[in-house]
């Protein structure tokens, strides 16, 4: 698909996670012109399309303007400019960090998270370990709490990364969902090659003579190493970035997609804005990579359908009737509501490409100023003078 001539053929991305890049390639693959902005400090990459556009030190201070015409206000040094687009995606992916207060065990020689693991597997630290024969590492997920996907998936690689180099390992586990191809296929290699599960309910870990004993189900398993996967918790910039840009967050702290009515994926509680990967879903890197293609899809579509007349019921307002009382302004979730002086009256203006139909406005008004607009009026409903009866 092209972009639709006679529009804004802009996107502007926002974050410096991995899915920010997979989505930044996919747009511009599209034709669409991409203004990328990190938001934080970021390596770019070597190489990007002629059509994208990329801001490293630049601060995001607004947004205005509504789907099919944004406008990102930019501060680049004193001077702010004006960044145009027809939709934004955000992708600014999650934190990352040691949960020492829900395992009791702070990090050290014999306790490591999966990346240190990977890490010294790579510069051969652990080499006089996995000399001996017998050098067994014990993986512990779902401890005080269950681990995540993109954390538990990890813990696996490095599972079977450990098993590779020769050395013992048990993983254990409470809840771990293989609810994937992938996942499925991982850890029944991992099965295949030595990899001992042991699922658990209760389990009381001790360091005793050099080493760590775990009471396991089926007995005492004694080990040379703890690995114990990190917790994820919302990107820093989630809270302030949903502010400025009215976007709704759930009580875990990650965006929150809204309009349970479509089942486009990314969708949130204002038209145009979506988003992808780890900040709005627990996913491993894969599942994450995936959902920015769903996404891009999504927004690519929502952009070819701007040049079509607006489908479904859109809220109107009869201007000479409105009093300014913004109650429109403040219950509108989509952020679709302004109050706005054109021809020479200043009141309440609904605009059609942000309004999602949902009517919360015109219920709430309180002179009944705002109607939807192409929507049918059931026969038991009867329009009056003052609003509308039941018969």
């Amino acid at each position: 698909m092209n972009p639709m001539p006679g529009r804004p053929r802009g996107v502007i991305v926002l974050g410096a996670a991995p899915e920010a890049l997979c989505a930044v390639r996919e747009l511009a693959a599209l034709g669409y012109a991409v203004a990328w902005l990190p938001l934080e400090e970021a390596q770019a990459p070597a190489a990007l399309p002629p059509n994208v556009a990329i801001y490293p030190a630049a601060e995001l201070v607004g947004l205005g303007g509504y789907a099919g015409a944004f406008c990102a206000q930019v501060r680049r040094g004193e001077a702010i400019e004006c960044l145009p687009g027809a939709a934004v995606l955000i992708a600014l992916g999650n934190a990352r960090c040691y949960p020492q207060e829900r395992y009791g065990l702070p990090l050290g020689p014999r306790v490591l998270t999966p990346p240190q693991a990977r890490q010294r597997l790579k510069d051969r630290t652990l080499e006089a370990l996995l000399s001996h024969r017998k050098a067994h590492f014990l993986v512990m997920l779902d401890w005080g709490g269950e681990t995540s996907r993109e954390t538990a998936v990890e813990a696996l690689h490095t599972a079977r990364a450990l098993r590779q180099n020769h050395a013992e390992v048990t993983l254990f586990y409470r809840d771990l969902k293989v609810d994937s191809a992938p996942l499925e296929r991982l850890t029944r290699r991992m099965r295949e090659e030595g990899v001992v599960f042991c699922r658990y309910i209760e389990v009381e870990v001790r360091f005793e003579e050099g080493g760590v004993h775990i009471a396991a189900p089926d007995g005492l398993v004694r080990g040379d190493m703890l690995i114990l996967p990190e917790a994820v918790q919302p990107h820093p910039a989630t809270l302030p970035l949903a502010a400025l840009l009215k976007l709704r967050v759930g009580k875990d702290g990650y965006f929150q997609e809204v309009n349970v009515r479509q089942v486009r994926p990314g969708l949130t509680n204002r038209k145009g804005i979506y988003v992808a990967g780890r900040c709005h879903m627990d996913a491993d890197r894969e599942a994450a990579l995936e959902d920015v293609s769903h996404v891009v899809a999504s927004l690519d579509a929502f952009l070819h359908s701007l040049d079509e007349p607006p489908s479904g019921p859109t809220a109107e307002v009869e201007r000479d009737r409105c009093i300014r009382c913004l109650t429109c302004v403040r219950t509108c979730p989509h952020a679709a509501a302004e109050v706005v002086e054109r021809e020479g009256i200043t009141a309440a203006y609904v605009e059609k490409a942000a309004c999602w139909g949902c009517g919360i406005c015109a219920a709430h008004c309180p002179v009944q100023a705002i109607a939807l607009k192409g929507q049918a009026v059931p026969s038991w409903l009867a329009p009056t003078a003052q609003g509308v009866s039941i018969r």
